[in-house]
């Protein structure tokens, strides 16, 4: 089930700068939130009301999940002005009113990529965003088994000497492989 979203009747002002803010109710499966959001915008840019809409939220455990394009790591994406945008990024944007620089990073506290609910989303830096992931056992040199479930064993191993990343001997013994394998094929 998708997440709808209806404008109510009634305004208010709010804020230091005394922003005027609609009324908005948003309703998904066991989901309703009243939300007071910026009336005002530039004319090339998106309501809140429209990016929800747009991106066809689906509510999963509290998460407002993005249900268009995603891309590398699960993360949703959209173009704006001709740019792509991350999702999460734009949603934290339009519920904050705000621009952000490209040092800042919007994190999730839920852990899940395509999530946007704007109470799951809070600025930080780079080193943030390290630190949270390496907290929560994240980080790649915190894992026990590559993605295949081989074990990171001294002896399956191989570390970049950048010492940035690290590779699983058995999986890149097999991708060599395949890729002799093509070589072959193609003469």
């Amino acid at each position: 089930m998708f997440l709808s979203v209806s404008l109510l009747a009634r305004e208010k002002t709010a804020g230091p700068c005394n922003i005027r803010l609609k009324e908005y109710k948003i309703e998904g499966s066991q989901v309703s939130v009243i939300l007071f959001l910026p009336t005002h915008r530039k004319e090339d840019s998106m309501t809140f009301e429209e990016f929800i809409e747009f991106g066809r939220i689906s509510v999963v455990d509290d998460c407002w999940v993005w249900n268009r394009a995603i891309m590398g790591k699960g993360y949703g994406h959209l173009s704006r002005n001709g740019k792509w945008v991350r999702a999460h990024r734009l949603s934290y944007m339009l519920w904050h009113n705000c621009v952000l620089k490209p040092s800042q990073k919007v994190l999730h506290n839920c852990d899940n990529p395509p999530c946007v609910n704007p109470e799951h989303l809070f600025l930080g830096t780079q080193g943030d965003n390290n630190r949270d992931m390496a907290s929560k056992g994240r980080h790649w040199n915190q894992k026990t088994h590559c993605k295949m479930g081989h074990e990171f064993t001294e002896e399956n191993t191989y570390n970049h000497p950048n010492k940035q990343h690290r590779d699983c001997k058995i999986c890149r013994r097999d991708a060599d492989k395949r890729r002799r394998d093509k070589n072959r094929q193609s003469f």
